[in-house]
């Protein structure tokens, strides 16, 4: 089932809270869809791009990221240009999801530099993505332009699947909040209280 936007009713700081939310039932990927976005119009910071599904997406080093369609939660955070947010964004970030997953009585802990586990198998992926579009590496460092930000989670609810079996080069076992307890959650539910511990996280890098 596809998630019920009615049901989220956002109470952020930095994140916008009116028509802030992008719902895509599937996209490629909720970066590049983000980028879009920010293209299309530079308003769209401060706003998120969520996904039911997403057909390529990615985490770090270009791994491939399962998301179970209608299970599980993707999401980009347009951060856009103003600020400049490094690892200590995707720190807090990380601290976020543990609380999110805390909040339903599952114990996650950080293994760094990104990701979240819960009894040795992955649950969760963090990423800062800098886009600097055309540009080649090389002058990256000098460019005047200054480059993008997103902020993307992803986080097993609902499926049950095993990335193994989809992916026979994956390292990790993974599981979700369902395969940890064996029910079923509301998903809006969870996106909400993760939105609001993201936003959280942003403001403590953007006000220290």
């Amino acid at each position: 089932m596809q998630l019920d936007l009615s049901q989220i009713k956002l109470k952020t700081n930095w994140i916008k809270r009116k028509d802030s939310i992008f719902y895509h039932q599937s996209v490629e990927s909720t970066i590049k869809t983000a980028f879009e976005a920010y293209r299309e119009d530079n308003n769209n910071e401060k706003k998120i791009v969520v996904a039911d599904c997403q057909t390529d997406g990615v985490g770090s080093y270009n791994k491939k990221w399962l998301n179970i369609p209608y299970k599980d939660i993707a999401l980009t955070v347009i951060l856009g240009k103003s600020l400049h947010f490094e690892q200590e964004l995707v720190d807090d970030t990380c601290q976020a999801v543990i609380n999110t997953l805390k909040n339903w009585g599952i114990e996650g802990y950080l293994k760094k530099p990104n990701d979240i586990y819960v009894n040795n198998r992955k649950i969760s992926g963090i990423l800062l993505n800098n886009y600097y579009g055309n540009v080649p590496p090389r002058a990256r460092a000098t460019y005047i332009g200054g480059y993008i930000q997103y902020l993307s989670v992803g986080l097993n609810v609902n499926s049950n699947a095993e990335i193994r079996f989809f992916d026979e080069n994956a390292k990790v076992e993974s599981t979700s909040f369902f395969r940890e307890t064996g029910e079923i959650f509301p998903r809006e539910k969870v996106l909400n209280y993760l939105i609001h511990q993201i936003d959280i996280a942003i403001q403590k890098q953007v006000h220290q």
